[in-house]
């Protein structure tokens, strides 16, 4: 019995975004894992919390937890993401790596409006990094999403002229 034969141009946009969740995932934890080395060694602090940089115990949470909040935010910024891409006709790696740096920059000015009505809002250098850690990570999971697209293209017409010839 044959392979069911899958029909040209269908979209694949949950695998892609899946992928693009876990890129967004791994750059974001590990900037902010980053960013608290740093911070600890610029300040010279025992914790990383003292150093201003988020605690571990939420790191922890957010190693743990952080998968499940990723996808729901990929899927809903990533579909719209893709709809304009495909309506502009967007097909290189860095037109997705710049579609997704303008939804992590979206996702950034979301993120200061929200911080910016709490008493305790953070300093302005803290929402500048916080910022351009949004907008690494959005370019990421762009190109993630574009790369885990193109292949399953270059898998399809691989696939294709084999399917044909049964």
């Amino acid at each position: 019995m044959a392979a069911p034969v899958r029909r040209r141009g269908k979209r694949h946009w949950g695998h892609a975004l899946f992928v693009a969740s876990i890129a967004a995932w791994l750059t974001f934890f590990g900037a902010a894992l980053f960013v608290g080395a740093v911070a600890s060694m610029l300040y010279q602090a025992d914790s990383v919390a003292v150093a201003g940089a988020t605690s571990p115990g939420v790191m922890a949470l957010y190693a743990i937890f952080g998968i499940p909040v990723v996808l729901v935010v990929c899927f809903v910024a990533g579909v719209p993401a893709l709809i304009v891409a495909e309506f502009l006709g967007l097909t290189k790696w860095w037109q997705a790596a710049v579609t997704g740096a303008a939804v992590g920059l979206l996702l950034a000015v979301g993120v200061i409006f929200l911080s910016s009505a709490q008493s305790n809002a953070p300093s302005d250098n803290s929402r500048i990094l916080g910022c351009a850690v949004l907008i690494l990570t959005g370019a990421c999971a762009g190109v993630a999403a574009w790369a885990s697209l193109w292949l399953d293209r270059r898998h399809s017409a691989n696939q294709q002229p084999a399917a044909e010839a049964e």
